[in-house]
């Protein structure tokens, strides 16, 4: 907010009257997509609340002007005030119109700025998240070399350290596949092998995947499935891995000993999958970014869980690649969270089967099932019924 030539105390009186009441004066201009003229302040009842606010600094006459961006997307407005009750002159109709065409390029051109730096910044945020998750496995498999050089036949010391470096071996593999999995649909290159699948199968595959995660972490895991089958037009793996990220990620952010939940059920011509934790929550300002890729509630790299923040921007891009929703809702820090996937299910329609004519009700002269006016031969001794 701006105000050249008005004192401090009527950009704060202007924005209190905007945000308290249900619509301000400028609010008007946006909800109707049009300017809005007060030709005298003083008799409008429009802006009696602004009357006694505008009068004292000689306001008499006013006129909002709505900005929009190129794509229709309301930014804000542009108000002129008179010192003299009176109508618009045209020529103030065509100095709006510049006003609110220039302050569309200057805002959307910062906006435009603002999201170049933030995505710089998240690059740079990324790229040392990226060394410093990489570097993590790399060392004990460094260490399980040099124990193997040191063991001399040992079988059960070869046998500790091979598990161990098939352990952080598994960890860099998965996180080069979310790289390239977030690299192929960046690129539309990502191809889904659709079929009938029943839910709780990828469902069932992903909890298996996920517990002994959430056993490491003493997490009571609680799982809930529909009693009758849901069944989807779904590419299994890729269904499964969507719900094994929300249960990853609820296992990374809930402390030890905590309780996630996974519901499934189906509401109408929709299957819901909810996975509800009690975690470290997700404060109000960050829930509009969550599936953002790169995003992180702790950006720390001493932070104590894992991962580069693609999981959640790999989840939602795959529930929309199959035609879903994804949600996620939080109380704030410390009052855990939920995600909510919704996905169409697969709705089978049952075709009526034709009525079989009995194979032996013919007409013997024909041969053809019987039509109007045939007559059936019901002699046991010629064939009939």
């Amino acid at each position: 907010t701006a105000a050249p030539g008005l004192p401090p105390s009527y950009i704060q009186a202007f924005t209190d009257i905007e945000v308290s009441s249900d619509i301000g004066p400028s609010c008007a201009a946006v909800t109707r997509r049009q300017s809005v003229v007060v030709a005298d302040v003083a008799a409008s009842n429009e802006w009696a609340d602004f009357a006694a606010i505008a009068l004292p600094l000689n306001i008499r006459a006013a006129w909002t002007v709505p900005i929009f961006s190129l794509a229709g997307k309301p930014l804000g407005t542009v108000a002129s005030f008179y010192r003299e009750a009176h109508d618009p002159h045209p020529r103030d109709n065509l100095l709006g119109e510049v006003v609110t065409g220039t302050a569309s390029v200057i805002i959307e051109r910062k906006q435009a700025e603002e999201a170049l730096l933030n995505a710089d910044r998240l690059k740079n945020e990324f790229l040392a998240m990226l060394a410093h998750e990489l570097r993590n496995p790399l060392a004990p498999i460094r260490n399980a070399v040099q124990l193997l050089r040191l063991t001399e036949g040992n079988g059960e010391a070869v046998q500790s350290a091979a598990e161990m470096m098939e352990r952080q071996v598994g960890q860099m593999v998965r996180l080069v596949d979310d790289l390239l999995d977030v690299s192929r649909i960046s690129r539309g290159k990502i191809e889904l092998r659709r079929g009938r699948i029943e839910l709780a199968s990828s469902v069932n595959h992903a909890v298996e995947a996920a517990r002994p995660n959430c056993e490491s972490m003493k997490h009571e895991l609680m799982v809930t499935l529909p009693p009758r089958p849901i069944y989807l037009n779904a590419d299994p793996t890729r269904l499964a891995q969507v719900v094994g990220n929300l249960l990853n990620n609820a296992y990374k952010f809930t402390d030890r000993g905590g309780h996630i939940g996974l519901t499934v059920e189906r509401e109408g011509e929709q299957a819901v999958i909810r996975v509800r934790d009690n975690g470290v929550g997700i404060a109000a300002e960050q829930l509009p970014r969550i599936f953002e890729i790169f995003t992180q509630i702790d950006t720390s790299l001493e932070r104590s869980v894992s991962g580069l923040g693609i999981g959640l921007t790999l989840v939602k891009n795959l529930v929309e690649l199959h035609g879903g929703t994804v949600e996620v809702r939080s109380s704030g820090l410390g009052q855990g969270s939920e995600f909510t996937v919704r996905l169409p299910i697969l709705v089978e329609v049952t075709k009526p089967q034709p009525t079989e004519q009995p194979a032996n009700k013919r007409t013997p002269a024909t041969g053809r099932p019987p039509g109007p006016g045939d007559s059936i031969d019901r002699n046991p001794k010629t064939g009939g019924s």
